[in-house]
């Protein structure tokens, strides 16, 4: 008397799975990698001209940075438009809004509601949310990087 074994397809497909699955970390890590070069042009058409941009791998991932002078008053605004995009965004650093930086610096919109730059009168400048612009198309790029890296 035998017994008789059949290995089917659904076998093969249990070590398919587990391929893709195999060293995960660094596909994990490849995806956020991938999301930042999603980001960065973004961020380098606001920001490159004013700001450093870098990509730099972390601890737990991969993070996009714009260092510079005036990044918050591009990014968020400035005089009246200041803040006034706040909500797309989790956090906003508490330096931004109406005449914070003219409370403590040169006081002219914080006084007098406007400010003068090359002899003429601005009350606003608008923002410019290049991080936003950037999230959002990373949202929608992930799942193709994850089905694209996951599969390999």
């Amino acid at each position: 008397m035998g017994m008789q074994i059949t290995v089917g397809g659904s076998l093969m497909q249990s070590v398919k799975a587990l391929k893709r699955f195999a060293d995960l970390n660094a596909k994990v890590l490849e995806i956020a990698r991938r999301l930042c070069e999603v980001g960065e042009p973004i961020i380098r058409d606001t920001h490159g001209n004013h700001a450093t941009i870098t990509t730099e791998q972390t601890e737990k991932g991969y993070k996009l940075t714009a260092s510079g002078e005036d990044i918050l008053f591009i990014e968020f605004g400035a005089g009246d438009m200041a803040g006034v995009m706040d909500t797309l965004y989790d956090r906003v650093p508490s330096k931004v809004g109406m005449g914070t930086w003219s409370a403590t610096h040169a006081q002219m919109y914080s006084r007098y509601g406007f400010w003068v730059f090359g002899g003429h009168i601005y009350h606003y400048t608008e923002p410019h949310p290049a991080f936003y612009y950037a999230y959002k198309a990373m949202v929608e790029a992930l799942p193709q990087i994850a089905q694209e890296v996951m599969e390999r």
